[in-house]
């Protein structure tokens, strides 16, 4: 039987693994940590059974543990399956390759379940393993304010059949009130931009642009360097799948070269969410050009990525999994139910009927039309660049290669908003011309 905990950690520091194991199952969690629990000569190979079983991997940091290759292998393939909780139980510095993923800090904790650093890694954990803890702390990246708890979302009694309950009308902010309340410091420049400043690992600095767009749009960008002819195949391919892999977020082409952008529909950008937004940007964007172009390399920016929007941006599943039926058949749209947290239906575009799923997980709700065989053809340093153009012409939707290196188009957002679906087919019928006229082109 798998566990929901692997604790990884150096055998000085077991003293502070026990009551940490002790707190998460207190939680309800099984925790595998006791690795004299292992009988026989296959320790190493039952040690890695349960490694990749486990549907969370807590590494604690410590002076031992940075310096443990048992260790800082465990947390390389943790990372590498984008389930990777670090703490440290020590005032350390991490190894280099996980700095960018936000630690928990339990150098004084002793076991207090009331403890902020501990809710932290508490809500660490729920979001890794798919459940979402009833209490988190809300400010934990302010810790000037006092955390305060959220209490959890209420599942609706009522069934189908039923009357929309009037939606209160959200909280007015303009740009520069809601990236305010995030607690992150940042700049006004001309244009009406916010330059949200990050000092770098790879590069001195990350600098984050926000601005609003025409249309209702809140556009967040960073700039990425510009690709070398040597590397630039690769460089592109690993830029579109990384528009599919990471949630919100797509690449494409810029007056002064390449950025990684977030479009998001203004009313759902809350000062979380934009926070979440920018972090997840900066472990894209602290890259240099050599960077862009290593594939192993892409894979830690993405889990680095997606582990720091799930601090922040959250999804009400029930009320997604509600709503996606209610907005289908108000667009005039069909919706078959595969399974629990997916819906299929058909949108009519130049005259043929394609298949659209529609996803909901606790972190997205995902749109995604997935073009089979459509692939970078002719000269692909070409095709690639003009699908980057692509994501450029978009508005919220995004185009990207998925695990097949096929052409998918995506739609993407936190939320349902009334015009969400119609504003969803709009930009695929938008997207799939300009495909078809490039794939024909270039085949």
């Amino acid at each position: 039987m798998s566990d929901d905990i692997f604790i990884s950690y150096a055998s000085e520091d077991r003293g502070k693994a026990k009551p940490l194991a002790d707190a998460l199952q207190g939680k309800g969690w099984s925790v595998f940590w006791d690795q004299r629990l292992i009988p026989g000569e296959r320790f190493r190979d039952k040690l890695e059974e349960k490694l990749e079983e486990a549907k969370c991997v807590i590494v604690l940091w410590s002076r031992k543990s940075v310096e443990s290759q048992w260790v800082l292998d465990e947390a390389g393939e943790a990372a590498k399956r984008r389930c990777l909780v670090p703490a440290l139980i020590e005032d350390v510095r991490i190894p280099m390759g996980f700095r960018q993923i936000q630690t928990a800090k339990l150098m004084d904790w002793e076991g207090e379940l009331d403890h902020p650093e501990f809710e932290l890694l508490v809500h660490a954990v729920g979001v890794t393993i798919g459940q979402q803890e009833p209490t988190v702390v809300d400010d934990r990246m302010r810790p000037d304010k006092e955390a305060t708890p959220v209490p959890a979302p209420q599942k609706p009694k009522s069934t189908r059949p039923r009357k929309p309950k009037p939606k209160p009308e959200p909280e007015k902010r303009s740009l520069k009130e809601t990236i305010r309340e995030t607690g992150l410091k940042f700049q006004e420049v001309p244009g009406g931009v916010l330059a949200v400043p990050f000092g770098g690992d790879r590069i001195n600095q990350v600098i984050i642009q926000v601005r609003e767009l025409r249309g209702g749009i809140t556009y967040f960008a960073a700039p990425l360097p510009e690709l070398g002819r040597r590397r630039r195949e690769s460089g592109l391919t690993g830029l579109l799948r990384t528009s599919f892999t990471v949630n919100y977020v797509k690449a494409l082409s810029v007056e002064s070269g390449m950025g990684m952008v977030v479009e998001m529909p203004s009313p759902l950008v809350s000062p979380k969410v934009a926070e979440g937004v920018i972090r997840g940007l900066v472990h894209l964007a602290d890259v240099t050009e050599k960077d862009l172009a290593e594939k192993g390399s892409w894979e830690e920016r993405m889990v680095k990525s997606a582990l720091a929007q799930a601090r922040f941006i959250t999804v009400d599943v029930d009320k997604a999994k509600e709503d996606i039926p209610d907005r289908l058949e108000a667009a005039g749209l069909d919706c078959e139910r595969p399974r629990e947290d997916a819906f299929i239906t058909t949108i009519e575009i130049a005259g043929k009927g394609l298949k659209v799923l529609a996803r909901v997980s606790d972190k997205v709700i995902s749109f995604i039309l997935y073009l089979p065989g459509v692939k970078p053809t002719g000269d692909k340093n070409k095709y690639l660049g003009h699908l980057l153009d692509m994501n450029r012409v978009a508005n919220v939707g995004k185009v990207g290669l998925d695990s097949d290196g096929d052409v998918a188009f995506l739609y993407e957002v936190p939320e349902l908003l009334p015009d969400t679906v119609e504003h969803m087919k709009e930009q695929f019928t938008r997207l799939l011309a300009l495909a078809v006229t490039l794939h024909a082109g270039e085949s």
